[in-house]
């Protein structure tokens, strides 16, 4: 299903991008998400961002699917829960995945709350948008602390066979984080233990 639907993108171009995931991506991500996440992953890169993120809309399921794609985190899985928080989304499940190069690559799937899917992607917009805005805060804060050191993922081997385990478990744990508007909300804290990429799935 993915080679063809990345036929389109010169032969070396598909290899390269085979490449960037580990072999637990294949065997989780269904076929369909691997369209949508190879979609999103050349934008970003052709567009020379950092950060993108998407929305599948799943309608006869009832669900909103938003994946996003950005250098990891270790507070990464906090600020998308915080984020669809603030924007009054009930998170039902959740794919993790890290790659080769240390990107992040997740994708929360939402219960559906409005009829419309014009409406449900409005929303899933907003939630990638306050996601990007929350991290530009977080790297701007740990910039006027640590002037010199460089944000880098730790831990990252590139070339390896196997993906660093990113085990993750959910607790409920109030905290307070500013965003652009100088607003705040209680945030849902996913604790990410972040040994940081096994790929997991969370229903």
């Amino acid at each position: 299903v993915l080679r063809n639907a990345l036929s389109p993108w010169p032969p070396a171009d598909v290899e390269t991008y085979l490449g960037r995931h580990y072999d637990h991506y294949w065997l989780r991500a269904e076929p369909e998400l691997q369209v949508e996440h190879a979609r999103m992953i050349r934008a970003a890169d052709h567009g020379g961002q950092m950060f993108a993120g998407s929305t599948r809309i799943k309608a006869f399921e009832g669900i909103t699917e938003v994946s996003f794609y950005t250098p990891d985190h270790p507070r990464l899985l906090s600020i998308i829960a915080g984020a669809c928080t603030m924007c009054d989304a009930s998170i039902i499940g959740a794919q993790i995945f890290g790659s080769r190069d240390g990107r992040a690559i997740d994708t929360f799937r939402l219960r559906r709350s409005f009829a419309s899917d014009e409406d449900e992607k409005v929303r899933a917009t907003r939630i990638i948008d306050t996601v990007k805005q929350l991290l530009q805060h977080l790297k701007a804060a740990h910039t006027r602390q640590h002037p010199i050191k460089k944000i880098g993922v730790e831990g990252f081997r590139s070339g390896a066979s196997d993906p660093p385990d990113r085990c993750v478990r959910f607790r409920e744990h109030s905290q307070m984080v500013p965003d652009s508007a100088h607003t705040a909300a209680k945030l849902l804290v996913i604790v990410d233990h972040q040994q940081a990429g096994l790929g997991g799935n969370f229903y």
